[in-house]
């Protein structure tokens, strides 16, 4: 077949001219992610483009050497165009890990060895130069040049596979893209076969440098039209193929471009729905049309409810396009629509205050326990119902909460002047400078407090708060969290009363009983009757002894003996071993306490012990009663342990104190040891019994061990 060598040569130039623009534009085009692809692809296109004019210069030189010239130049300049083909194809398909250091040395010899074998032709014979039958010089390839030629087979082979399984893999825009640079990458494949196995429709020399112009062209449109280097696989894989949210893809027509497979999962679209009006695939029509006109819209499809959104885009050349997100929404409603029952039906109220103290919002509860209707305490400062004699603490109140949260988020994020004026701020607009003693340096934004309210009758009710700050978007929220105390304070208040009373009462009439039991004991009495005096007397101090325990369990219901704090408790435990020996000097009393020991306690703790000191004397019917008080500390506990050698702690009481409740059936039979646990569980300490091996009881009380430094309040 004949073949026109000058409009050949034409083609060759335009092949290179338009293959150099392809490298200008990908280089142009290509950023972030797509760099290295872009960068790649440009250097295929330069490459093509030297090989294609050198091969125009080839077929117009007069004269076998100026065209041996050209033609070696050309191999040069050819040689990375397989390899570099190769790594555009492993970076777009997201192939990218498979090309290392080591590998990239690798894949640089064969062109670097093909390139130097074409500069030293003539010593090994890569290709033996020749002419055709119409005198246009020409080359036949050698052993080496040949193995080159495999070489670049077996490379563009794999990378039309790699664009041929992303072609399958996607689908839209996509699908179509990857076929393009599929063909593109299979154009030089199917020129050099044909020039090798000297197909009769094939001329006698390589053209592939001319073709590879449709290749540029290819790949213009890819870039130009498809966003090659706009959206690349990867994202579209690890985001759109990935994300939970259904994703559909409108062109301006109005017609599905794409779905994602959480689309699929949704509203059953799939690849046959491409191509469609948008409005006949999913589910709602009005739906759509509102989502094109507003933007978003919310509507219901199979008993699942979705939020859409739109958003419009632009593809290269290929015009604008609609991008719809729907996100379901569902199981997030059916949360909001159970904790907005939980918070009508619950008899505290929530209140949402402003940084002005003002109320945002108050919850449907404000009707039932304050009898104030919600929408008439919107807008009101929250002072407006507080009792006037309270009114100082619940400042105190707000601004500890507001400013510890101010401090905190100051700490997370480095700031400091900042934090001070920021507290500062809070002072102003709270009410009232706070006082050094009022500052706390605990990170904690929580705190409790109980005072009066204003009911909705004119009367005033006990309401206890709990008052959280940094609550909203803007973080200056507070969130009070009020529960009626009333009835509660009443029944504590008529407690007290009854316990002092009795206490009164008890103390009067066993001192009266202890003065004759003493005057009877005096006298000359009969033994029986001597005997019988004791006991009245025993009794009496017995009920003497419960008047002073009442005291104190009234003590501990009503947190008299101070906030947890430090304590050394390697003192408390030598006072009360010396009172121990002083109150029963019959009794061996022994410490162990290696050194100063501190806990988290209160004064409280020192009844604690002594109860538990006395009970193992008191209760102990050997002749020389024996007790130990030992100290052991680690990094979180101080354990103190009291062991004796009496008859024991029975089963029964201490199943009830471990327990904690009392039948009429299962009770104890004092209340010393329930002080014991009362005292313990107020520090947040826990307390445990047990039997001594042959005899006797163990108990352990175990106190947490304080941080920060000596003599800092602890917050409980």
């Amino acid at each position: 077949m004949a073949y026109n060598e000058s409009l050949l040569t034409v083609a060759a130039f335009l092949s290179g001219g338009l293959s150099g623009l392809t490298a200008l534009i990908a280089v142009s085009r290509s950023r972030g992610g797509a760099r290295v692809a872009g960068d790649t692809l440009a250097g295929v296109a330069l490459a093509a483009a030297l090989w294609a004019v050198t091969f125009g210069l080839r077929l117009s030189a007069e004269g076998v050497g100026t065209a041996s010239f050209w033609l070696r130049v050309s191999n040069v300049v050819a040689a990375p165009i397989p390899t570099l083909l190769l790594v555009f194809s492993l970076y777009q398909t997201g192939n990218a890990s498979l090309v290392d250091e080591r590998v990239a040395a690798l894949l640089a010899v064969e062109p670097t060895a093909a390139a130097a074998l074409a500069l030293t032709n003539p010593l090994h014979q890569a290709y033996v130069m020749g002419v055709t039958t119409v005198g246009v010089p020409a080359a036949t390839p050698g052993v080496f040049m040949s193995a080159h030629l495999a070489y670049g087979l077996l490379v563009c082979g794999v990378a039309a596979v790699s664009f041929g399984n992303e072609a399958v893999g996607t689908t839209g825009p996509y699908r179509r893209r990857a076929t393009l640079l599929l063909t593109a990458v299979s154009v030089p494949v199917v020129t050099v076969v044909a020039y090798v196995t000297t197909l009769p429709i094939a001329p006698p020399y390589d053209t592939t440098p001319v073709w590879f112009g449709l290749s540029s062209l290819l790949f213009l449109v890819s870039i130009r039209s498809y966003g090659l280097f706009d959206v690349s696989p990867v994202a579209h894989e690890t985001v759109f193929e990935e994300i939970d949210d259904a994703i559909v893809v409108v062109d301006d027509r109005g017609l599905l471009v794409d779905a994602n497979p959480a689309a699929t999962t949704a509203f059953g679209v799939d690849d046959d729905d491409v191509g469609r009006p948008v409005r006949a695939v999913l589910p709602n029509p009005e739906a759509i049309d509102s989502l094109l006109v507003d933007g978003e819209t919310t509507f219901t499809a199979e008993g699942r409810h979705f939020e859409a959104t739109r958003t419009s885009i632009s593809v290269g050349q290929a015009g604008a396009s609609n991008v719809f997100v729907f996100r379901d929404v569902t199981d997030r409603e059916r949360v909001e629509r159970r904790f907005q029952t939980y918070i009508e039906q619950s008899n505290d109220v929530l209140v949402v205050l402003d940084a002005e103290t003002t109320v945002e919002y108050a919850s449907p509860a404000t009707r039932r326990v304050l009898g104030h209707d919600p929408e008439t305490l919107t807008g009101r400062s929250v002072f407006s119902l507080v009792h006037p004699d309270d009114q100082s603490s619940i400042h105190r109140v707000f601004r500890s909460v507001t400013n510890a949260h101010e401090r905190h988020e100051a700490s997370d994020g480095g700031v400091t002047d900042g934090g001070v004026e920021a507290e500062s701020a809070t002072d102003e607009r709270i009410g009232g400078v706070p006082g050094d003693d009022e500052r706390t340096t605990s990170r904690e934004t929580t705190e409790r407090e109980r005072f009066r309210l204003k009911h909705g009758d004119g009367g005033w009710q006990t309401v206890e708060a709990v008052v959280t700050a940094g609550v909203g978007a803007t973080a200056d929220r507070l969130l009070v969290n009020i529960r009626d105390v009333t009835e509660r304070q009443r029944y504590e208040q008529r407690l007290r009363v009854l316990n002092r009373v009795l206490r009164h009462d008890l103390r009067n009439d066993a001192n009266v009983v202890l003065g004759y039991a003493d005057l009877l004991l005096k006298s000359d009495l009969d033994p029986a009757v001597r005997e019988r005096a004791e006991a009245v007397r025993r009794k009496a101090n017995r009920l003497v002894e419960l008047g002073e325990q009442a005291r104190e369990v009234d003590r501990t219901l009503h947190a008299e003996g101070g906030e947890t704090h430090r304590i050394q408790l390697d003192d408390v435990v030598d006072s009360v071993a010396w009172r121990a020996r002083e109150t029963y000097p019959e009794a061996q009393v022994d410490t162990e306490c290696e050194g100063e020991c501190a806990a988290l306690g209160n004064d409280l703790v020192d009844s604690a012990l002594w109860h538990l000191v006395s009970n193992g004397i008191e209760h102990n019917d050997s002749a020389e009663p024996w007790v130990r008080v030992s100290v052991e500390s680690t990094d979180d506990w101080v354990r103190v342990t009291v062991t004796d050698d009496g008859p024991g702690i029975p089963e029964s009481e201490r199943n009830v104190l471990e327990h904690g409740t009392e039948t009429a059936l299962e009770h104890g039979s004092g209340l010393g040891l329930w002080l014991v646990k009362w005292i313990t569980d107020s520090v947040g300490g826990d307390v445990s019994f047990a039997e001594r091996d042959p005899r006797g009881s163990i108990v352990t009380v175990e106190l947490a061990t304080p941080v920060g430094d000596p003599g800092e309040t602890q917050a409980e």
